[in-house]
């Protein structure tokens, strides 16, 4: 049986300032379009690119990314993680840089190597390795971009974290059906967070 529940999350204070900057800098850039902008992740661009997608792409790393330990998703995730103990669990998220922070935080929080990442810019020896270590259950955690969101079956995880909300339900099935599908033979729990827009903005 698949058990879902879903959280809204408040923003910590770390989170809500970089939630300004973006907005400021996204009414920065419409005034300005030629200018450079250095955007929260450390890339430069212009306005040419398109204001609000950058502003979007500002506020999913303000969000998302960053400390883990001043990272209100993360928290709560982590949370819901330690209900579990010693199961395993897949977190899926849209993006690489934020991936990347949430295996940092894992690995501090629960041990160096707990932690695999499975990515599309990853080799495909990288990856076989990736599910090789997560199947034979030396990695606790199996952290998902995009590319890993279909296509593969990880029954051996009895939990699902949708650390970013997926793009359409569909996507959020698929996720879903990485491990509650076909030979699972145990319940599945998957949690959903779903992060407050601060007042204000």
């Amino acid at each position: 049986k698949l058990h879902q529940s879903s959280e809204d999350i408040d923003l910590s204070p770390e989170q809500i300032d970089r939630y300004a900057k973006a907005h400021a800098n996204y009414q920065g850039i419409k005034d300005n379009p030629n200018q450079e902008y250095t955007r929260l992740d450390g890339r430069k661009t212009t306005g040419k690119a398109g204001a609000a997608s950058v502003r979007d792409a500002d506020l999913y790393t303000a969000t998302y990314d960053g400390d883990p330990g001043s990272n209100a998703v993360f928290q709560a995730m982590t949370r819901n993680i330690d209900q579990h103990p010693g199961e395993q669990q897949i977190i899926h998220l849209t993006y690489t840089p934020a991936s990347r922070t949430v295996i940092a935080g894992l690995d501090a929080k629960y041990g160096k190597g707990s932690a695999v990442l499975y990515d599309g810019d990853l080799t495909g020896k990288a990856k076989d390795d990736a599910l090789k270590a997560f199947r034979s259950g030396k990695a606790r955690f199996f952290v998902a971009s995009e590319s890993g969101s279909t296509g593969l079956n990880l029954q051996n995880a009895t939990v699902t974290h949708h650390y970013d909300w997926p793009k359409t339900d569909a996507n959020k099935k698929q996720r879903d059906a990485r491990n509650y599908r076909k030979g699972q033979d145990k319940d599945v729990n998957s949690y959903s967070y779903v992060p407050k827009t601060p007042q204000g903005f």
